[in-house]
């Protein structure tokens, strides 16, 4: 955890996870997606929003990324 984060007292969870084969299906996107990156969303309303914006736009994959609210 200290390798990959630079800080001397990490508090944030973090896992290493292995998709199954079987699960590629997942992340099937067109031949030009619209993807919607957000880093660090603190209040659970604006999550939200978001998610029915990036429907309503049609964006086809939603990344969050940092310590943010839980989906």
């Amino acid at each position: 955890m200290n390798d990959l984060n630079g800080k001397e007292d990490t508090s944030e969870p973090m896992a290493v996870i292995k998709i199954k084969d079987n699960a590629n299906h997942v992340n099937e996107l067109p031949d030009n997606p619209m993807i919607a990156w957000f880093d660090r969303l603190s209040n659970n309303g604006n999550l939200g929003t978001l998610l029915r914006s990036c429907d309503a736009f049609g964006i086809n994959k939603l990344i969050i990324t940092g310590y943010a609210v839980d989906i």
